[in-house]
């Protein structure tokens, strides 16, 4: 159970309700497949789950430096993992003054990832690549990180989320 309450509802900036459900449903998706494979099985699914926009692209380049026109979101079954494993254990999360990820949250992400408070270069991830670090506030304040992958393939891929019980240290 939350301790905070949403302060906007999960829509998309621009209104388009049914997209921003087929989005939730598809990253939800890749979520229960994740959760239902046992360890060591094969879980290298990746959905690419919406094209970045323009406008996104042009705020994203704004903030960060990159340009991500004609780039993909998606999202991978590793990226999933690694979030309830380091983010999904309430007990863990209150100490750090943290809220547990939950499956609910994962519907969020495109939501947080557009109409995100504040972006910012996050430096690089453990495999040298350049991250993109999202906040917003929204039971708590979400943070949603994604990582550049290929110059080929154009994809941002999620890496990790957090909920935070207070304003992330500026």
């Amino acid at each position: 159970m939350r301790d905070e309450k949403h302060n906007e509802s999960p829509e998309t900036s621009d209104g388009n309700e049914d997209e921003a459900r087929r989005i939730s449903a598809q990253i939800l998706s890749i979520f229960d497949l994740a959760t239902s494979r046992g360890t060591g099985e094969d879980g290298k699914e990746i959905a690419v789950y919406a094209t970045i926009s323009d406008a996104e692209a042009d705020r994203i380049q704004k903030n960060t430096g990159f340009d991500l026109h004609d780039w993909f979101h998606c999202i991978t079954e590793d990226g999933i993992r690694h979030t309830l494993d380091e983010h999904g254990d309430p007990v863990k999360e209150r100490k750090r003054g943290q809220i547990a990820v939950t499956r609910a949250d994962f519907a969020n992400i495109h939501y947080v990832i557009k109409n995100a408070d504040k972006i910012t270069h996050d430096g690089k991830t453990r495999q040298g690549l350049d991250a993109i670090k999202y906040e917003k506030r929204i039971n708590g304040y979400m943070v949603v990180v994604e990582e550049k992958r290929g110059k080929e393939k154009k994809r941002l891929a999620f890496t990790s989320m957090r909920i935070l019980r207070r304003p992330p240290k500026k």
